[in-house]
């Protein structure tokens, strides 16, 4: 429980980025309603703001549903594949889902104030989106370049908020709130394996999101196609493993720079080092760890 002083303060929840371990948020959140500590604002980067979306409309029990029941083989249904020229994957799947859940409705509208971080190629500068269609806020945020298009609006062409904000504490602050929960999904996350540790090793097996991804590719009649199955057919590092290795270097140092020029009042880090950024079908895992990781944290905050 809060102290007195907390107990009159505005919480607000900054949700991080990390793909698939952003079902870990979903065991955050239970912790903090099993402590009593109610959640006034929600600022999201890319899953970060993918859940947050999904728990201001008050479908998060939902969701949780969905996700410990998602198996590797439903994930083929999101990625829709197409032409790269500015990202493999098009979202409107992954979009269809979070209508569904979410609804289509206005930010504005939803009983707890949002705010979802992205990032404009064109200027390179942070947007928080807080007002509009839910929607597109967290299609944009989700938008990991080079894997997802980017959502064009006007002249700012928008991608993954994780380029400039990975944990989005002081566009929480910016909500109101003027006591921070942050949960970081990526410290001490795994990189690429260091060469020499990679060659001491025995002949990896293609990993499972490459399995699918080709599995996929060979049904899709698309222009071009034949080269895209070729990155998905090596048993090297995917272009996947390649453009989310280089994201989360960094996002785990820009991580570190803005929690130093930002602290939050509370500091979750679930210990998902071990978790591959899409394996989705492990939500069960990853939402108990978030949930541990909350408890955890919370031990620390003073009560009285």
């Amino acid at each position: 429980m809060l102290g007195r002083k907390r107990r009159a303060s505005k919480v607000g929840l900054a949700l991080g980025g990390g793909a698939a371990r952003g079902w870990a948020h979903i065991g955050v959140i239970k912790a903090l309603e099993e402590a009593d500590i109610p959640i006034h604002c929600v600022a999201g980067t890319s899953i970060g703001a993918l859940v947050g979306a999904i728990y201001c409309s008050g479908r998060l029990a939902e969701l949780e549903r969905i996700a410990d029941q998602l198996h590797m083989k439903q994930l083929l249904y999101f990625i829709d594949v197409v032409f790269p020229r500015s990202g493999l994957i098009d979202g409107k799947k992954i979009v269809d889902f979070v209508r569904e859940l979410a609804g289509s409705q206005l930010i504005e509208e939803v009983p707890v104030p949002f705010c979802a971080v992205a990032t404009d190629l064109a200027t390179g500068k942070e947007v928080r989106i807080k007002e509009g269609d839910m929607i597109d806020a967290v299609r944009a945020s989700i938008s990991i370049p080079g894997i997802f298009t980017p959502l064009l609006d006007g002249e700012m062409i928008l991608v993954d908020g994780g380029l400039v904000n990975p944990v989005p504490v002081d566009a929480a602050v910016e909500l109101g709130a003027d006591f921070v929960v942050a949960v970081d999904l990526n410290y001490q996350a795994g990189m690429l394996p260091h060469k020499e540790a990679a060659e001491r090793r025995p002949p990896v097996k293609k990993n499972r999101l490459s399995r699918l991804m080709t599995e996929r590719l060979r049904i899709e009649e698309i222009p071009g196609i034949s080269h895209i199955r070729q990155w998905f057919e090596r048993t090297t590092p995917t272009m996947f493993d390649i453009v989310v290795a280089s994201i989360s270097l960094m996002e785990a140092e820009l991580t570190r720079m803005r929690l130093e020029e930002a602290p939050p009042d509370v500091l979750v880090r679930p210990r998902l080092a071990h978790i591959n950024f899409f394996e989705f079908h492990r939500a069960r895992e990853m939402i108990a760890e978030g949930y541990r990781a909350g408890i955890e944290a919370l031990r620390d905050v003073k009560t009285g």
